[in-house]
């Protein structure tokens, strides 16, 4: 028994893993770091017009998808140049 160790490429929605047998796509670290940091670059272009902040968003998307992101004040916010984003951002993190 492996433990699933892994995550989900939301851009192509594969389930990925480290031989864990359950009929996800295995990878070994280095292709999974790879594919993280190629959805991380795909989810920043589509921030990058906020410069700083885009990061923000880059975290949001990444967690819970760009449409989701899309509507939310805070990106609203940021666009319209209002960085006073932390009650709306931090409504969003459940930790």
């Amino acid at each position: 028994f492996n433990v699933f160790e892994g995550f989900i490429d939301f851009l192509s929605a594969k389930r990925l893993g480290y031989n864990d047998g359950i009929g996800s796509l295995v990878v070994n670290e280095r292709e999974t770091d790879a594919l993280l940091c190629n959805d991380l670059q795909k989810f920043y272009a589509l921030y990058r017009d906020l410069g700083k902040d885009s990061i923000l968003l880059v975290a949001l998307v990444y967690n819970i998808g760009t449409d989701t992101v899309n509507k939310l004040s805070v990106y609203k916010m940021l666009k319209s140049s209002n960085r006073n984003i932390f009650k709306a951002y931090t409504f969003r993190c459940h930790y």
